[in-house]
């Protein structure tokens, strides 16, 4: 038997409270790498951080029926915009800036929002 829409996006939910702490950990080692000058595994980190962004962004967009507070994915859009600026002009202390100053807190909120949503 299948799970319903609202199951589903539950589920979808719950995973990425889960993954969100995990993504946070990996951004929070993507700066210690590139303060270390440990660039090989600091882009290597970026590439997967990217493609779990990626993910996140996706739940929340597939679950906006159930939230219980709107996420605004604009302001994630532009942080990303910022990145992208950065890894362009290899800008490791932006990279590292918009991980930890922006990007990680950002998430934290979305973090909170679906947390909510799950009570």
């Amino acid at each position: 038997m299948s799970n319903s829409l609202r199951e589903q996006q539950l589920d979808a939910l719950k995973n990425a409270d889960l993954y969100i702490d995990n993504l946070v950990e990996g951004m929070m080692q993507c700066v210690k790498c590139l303060s270390d000058s440990n660039l090989k595994e600091g882009y290597e980190l970026i590439v997967t951080i990217t493609e779990g962004l990626q993910w996140v962004y996706e739940v929340v967009e597939l679950t906006k029926p159930i939230l219980t507070e709107a996420i605004e994915e604009i302001e994630l859009n532009e942080r990303l915009n910022e990145l992208v600026e950065a890894l362009e002009n290899e800008d490791l202390m932006l990279i590292s800036d918009l991980y930890e100053y922006e990007i990680i807190p950002l998430l934290k909120g979305w973090q909170g929002i679906i947390k909510n949503s799950l009570l």
